[in-house]
């Protein structure tokens, strides 16, 4: 497997998509989810802050879902999110906002 270098990534695509949560409550993982519509291989990259970045990569399923529950703090988070398949032209980044919240009663 190999991912050709992008001078930057696309923001939109017809063939891949991401979904980010809006937020995350203490106790509950958020997940994270990255679809491509072609190829044989999908991989979904979440970087969540300075220190933890996860990649995950399926073959011959093109659903990958990345579950986290290590937002201690609660605050927002600036979440990058990389879906990418071996398709041609089948790539898309996500940039958003996460709010961590504390225990809702």
């Amino acid at each position: 497997m190999s991912i050709d270098l992008y001078s930057s990534l696309p923001t939109t695509s017809t063939c891949a998509s991401i979904q980010v949560p809006d937020g995350s409550v203490r106790g509950e993982a958020a997940e994270f989810h990255g679809n491509a519509d072609d190829g044989t291989v999908n991989a979904l990259a979440v970087d969540f802050n300075d220190i933890v970045s996860i990649l995950e990569i399926a073959r011959h399923q093109l659903n990958v879902t990345i579950s986290y529950g290590g937002f201690v703090i609660a605050e927002t988070y600036n979440v990058t999110a990389i879906d990418w398949s071996d398709a041609t032209d089948c790539s898309l980044v996500s940039e958003s906002i996460l709010r961590r919240c504390g225990i809702i009663q």
